[in-house]
């Protein structure tokens, strides 16, 4: 689940992840912040891309505050790319027993006595990106793609084309019109199937 937090003048979306041990701060974030660190030994994280990442920074006593509530963390820096913020069972034990609605994306908790819920946001809703955000994602090497998508190809009530097609368009459907028709059956036996063999030595690995 995502949480939007602030860590001092700066909006963060932080990911809660169970499956992690600790809590980790991007390398970016925690310049940005000018956090004092703590040397430790190293340890390494694998992530999803099969990379190797070492963490050697701790931070602690960090100032984060989830939606009015505060809390004060121990954070261990990483060079993330995609997170600024990962919080694992490090902090969901401070809380003991915890509701979540997975469908509504809340997380229920008492802390401090009162009943504290938190609020995730929809990571699935496209959002409008500025020129500003982009170029922001893009300093810090994050993919960009550019996808167009072609409206089906209607037809007149006489089942002609429309007018407004252009004419290469149209040959091009009349040439391969055997491609455009709509399938009626299951495809053909092919000679040779192809597939896709994983490996014993595979890892699963998380998307960060």
């Amino acid at each position: 689940m995502r949480i939007t937090t602030r860590m001092g003048p700066h909006k963060v979306v932080v990911l809660v992840d169970r499956g992690l041990a600790h809590n980790f701060i991007s390398d970016r974030l925690a310049n940005l912040l000018t956090l004092p660190f703590i040397p430790m030994e190293a340890f390494s994280i694998r992530v999803a891309n099969g990379e190797t990442l070492k963490c050697q920074e701790r931070y602690d006593k960090v100032r984060v505050e989830f939606q009015g509530t505060e809390f004060y963390l121990t954070l261990f820096s990483l060079p993330l790319t995609s997170l600024d913020l990962v919080l694992g069972v490090q902090w969901l034990q401070m809380f003991g027993f915890m509701v979540c609605d997975w469908k509504q994306l809340t997380m229920n908790f008492i802390w401090d006595n009162p009943n504290r819920r938190l609020q995730g946001v929809d990571v699935q809703a496209i959002q409008v990106a500025s020129p500003n955000k982009l170029s922001k994602e893009l300093r810090q090497a994050h993919a960009l793609f550019a996808v167009c998508f072609q409206p089906t190809l209607g037809t007149t009530s006489h089942g002609a084309p429309p007018n407004d097609q252009k004419q290469d368009m149209q040959r091009l459907l009349k040439d391969y019109a055997d491609v455009f028709q709509e399938p009626s059956s299951l495809p053909l036996v092919r000679e040779a199937e192809h597939c896709i063999t994983l490996k014993t030595e595979s890892i699963n690995v998380r998307l960060y």
